[in-house]
């Protein structure tokens, strides 16, 4: 009798075994599917804050584009360029903005940038002026300051930073 027992006991645990083995499998397979998930969506945010960056950068490169075109040649073509990268950029940096609300890091290096942003659209739209009121002359010794391209490099290493 008390070997029916012991071996009823054995035949219990030997099938109740795979059943716990399966069940601690599926606990750890769903934890990491999670994790997977969650640094995934990671992943994915981060290359929305990249390709956002990259667009303010492509706008502000419209923006210099533009206006040196504008002062070499006094082409409204390049008024166009110049016009459509302002018109941008306000935008992009409330995406941007939004996209890393969480992070007070990257905050600040937004501000940063829209503070460069500013002043280098402020340089810009002075060149455009000069050329529209003083000629292409004016135009160029503004230009030949460098004061844009500064911004520009700082501009480009705000956005390497993010």
């Amino acid at each position: 009798m008390f070997k029916q027992t012991t071996h009823a006991k054995l035949i219990v645990i030997a099938s109740l075994l795979p059943i716990a083995s399966f069940g601690i499998v599926g606990a750890i397979s769903y934890y990491e599917i999670n994790s997977f998930l969650d640094d995934e969506k990671w992943v994915k945010h981060t290359y929305q804050v990249i390709g956002q960056a990259d667009d303010i950068e492509k706008s502000m490169l419209d923006v210099e584009t533009g206006s040196r075109g504008y002062a070499i040649t006094g082409n409204p073509i390049s008024l166009d360029v110049f016009n459509s990268g302002v018109s941008n950029i306000s935008g992009q940096l409330d995406s941007i903005r939004q996209l890393t609300a969480d992070n007070p890091d990257q905050q600040s290096n937004i501000k940063k940038l829209t503070n460069l942003v500013e002043q280098k659209i402020m340089f810009s739209s002075s060149t455009v002026s000069l050329r529209n009121n003083q000629g292409r002359d004016a135009a160029l010794q503004n230009v030949a300051t460098l004061n844009g391209t500064n911004l520009m490099v700082q501009i480009r290493q705000v956005i390497g930073d993010m």
